[in-house]
């Protein structure tokens, strides 16, 4: 593994805490949910769903993240911590007003200072929610950081759709660093009155929750729902804008610079940088319908065609550089060769 070093690299303490075994997670959905991580905040990951109105304003938000390889009392270290637990939904359990999951002695994990890493605890929440974030100075130290179910955490394993691409997590660590939904500070009552407070994110009522639109339009004007700040499900989640990077960055430059400061120093689970994936997989149009050309690297492997929710369609043998969507429902499939995925949007 590599050091990194840097002003915007992130360095990430991951505690497992598990009932069941399945919970346990392996350090390969680890390794895939930070490698999800470095391409959504490094604007690396695939933006083809991203409309032409909303793509000159994709950012790549300038920051990285890895697991710690030292601990607060300058041990080695992993980055990651595994406890058993005898509480059933111990992501969502509270032992009077504490978060039972953040505390050892009741069951969870003790957080690493909260100045110097990034906490994220990996436990069950029952189906109750995604996640769950803190942002900056709202939270009691020791409870500061993300907490997520293990079935939406990474891209393998128990990664499960339609929160199986590692976005759920960009999106609380939005929050952690600043960011609120498109439609403000409000969970109901989204009425156009309330915002962001980022300018060149569009106002928008509706969260898109449950759904994987290919476009919307509230508020008077589109709505920016490819933003990892909506509530829309992971494989329609692709992009950050310049105003929420300058927000994020604001952050880690105040409240949370203790993250960037001083010589903590981090692993990289990758030996290099992603590549872009469109640069290795693509196809034309896309937006389109009927038949569809395929572009691909590796010209010796199959590409395999799934429904948005996960489900097996149809493969494309090697060499065939093309295929049809004619007679399928609208709307938003995934194309997968190799370890190389791309979003197709099917239009009526």
């Amino acid at each position: 593994m590599q050091l990194l070093r840097g002003q915007s690299s992130i360095p990430v303490v991951v505690h497992v805490v598990w009932y069941s075994p399945e919970e346990n997670i392996s350090e390969q959905q680890i390794f895939s949910q930070l490698d999800a991580l470095n391409r959504d905040f490094q604007a690396q990951n695939d933006l083809s769903i991203v409309p032409p109105g909303f793509r000159s304003l994709i950012a790549s938000a300038g920051i990285s993240f890895c697991l710690a390889d030292m601990d607060p009392q300058g041990q080695p270290s992993n980055g990651i911590l595994r406890r058993q637990t005898d509480i059933r939904q111990v992501a969502s359990h509270r032992t009077g007003s504490q978060k039972t999951i953040c505390y050892t002695e009741l069951g969870g994990s003790d957080a690493w200072d909260p100045s110097r890493y990034l906490n994220i605890w990996v436990g069950s929440f029952g189906g109750l929610w995604v996640g769950e974030a803190s942002p900056p100075e709202s939270t009691p130290s020791n409870e500061d950081g993300i907490r997520i179910d293990p079935r939406y955490f990474g891209t393998t394993g128990t990664a499960t759709p339609p929160y199986n691409l590692g976005h759920s997590l960009t999106h609380e660590i939005g929050h952690y660093l600043g960011l609120q939904h498109p439609w403000g500070a409000a969970n109901d009552n989204k009425d156009c009155t309330q915002d962001d407070g980022i300018a060149d994110t569009p106002l928008q009522s509706k969260s898109y929750f449950g759904e994987c639109p290919a476009s919307g339009f509230t508020c008077g004007t589109p709505d920016m729902t490819m933003n990892f700040m909506n509530w829309t499900d992971d494989a329609c989640l692709a992009m950050f804008t310049p105003g929420q990077k300058k927000r994020m960055q604001e952050v880690l430059q105040g409240t949370r610079k203790g993250l960037i400061s001083g010589d903590n120093r981090c692993m990289s689970t990758s030996t290099q940088a992603p590549a872009p994936i469109e640069a290795n997989l693509q196809v034309f149009p896309n937006p389109g319908s009927g038949t569809f050309t395929l572009i691909r690297s590796n010209k010796s492997e199959a590409a395999h065609l799934y429904t948005a929710t996960g489900q097996w369609m149809r493969s494309i043998p090697p060499h065939q550089n093309s295929f049809e969507l004619t007679g399928a429902a609208p709307g938003l499939y995934i194309l997968t060769c190799g370890n190389q995925q791309l979003k197709i949007i099917h239009l009526p």
